[in-house]
């Protein structure tokens, strides 16, 4: 479900709907900020052994929002269990932050670096995003 406010889009995964119209919400993602974060955030090069967490989900989807058609393979790279990643069924984009979000939240030591050698890897083959993360 989308939702309008003022300047503000917010995307919301409805993981339930019954007859009473009670709706259970998994995450909600608020695109505005998604698309602003970077010009809010440092720009420039980054420390790449600098560790991330969720709080960081915003700039890192902004440096490489347009790698969201190789999610599985990114998610491989980041070390997501292939269960988790198989019960991603929405669109790519959102498969996307999803892939991006779990990695944050599950990996002990997210780095910038982690992320880098990910992209630029073998499994995902787009060092042109590595240099996207170090130079944007």
């Amino acid at each position: 479900m989308l939702q309008l406010h003022g300047s503000r889009l917010n995307l919301y995964y409805i993981e339930h709907f019954n007859s009473l119209n009670h709706i259970t919400v998994i995450s909600c993602f608020n695109w505005s900020a998604i698309g602003s974060s970077l010009s809010e955030s440092k720009q420039g090069k980054i420390s790449l052994d600098e560790k991330l967490s969720v709080e960081n989900l915003n700039e890192v989807v902004s440096r490489i929002t347009d790698a969201h058609a190789q999610w599985y393979e990114i998610g491989v790279a980041l070390k997501i269990p292939l269960g988790t990643l198989d019960g991603f069924d929405k669109p790519p984009k959102v498969n996307f932050i999803k892939v991006m979000n779990t990695w944050l939240v599950t990996d002990p030591n997210p780095t910038w670096r982690t992320l880098v050698d990910a992209l630029s890897g073998p499994l995902v083959g787009r060092p042109d995003l590595g240099d996207k993360v170090r130079n944007a």
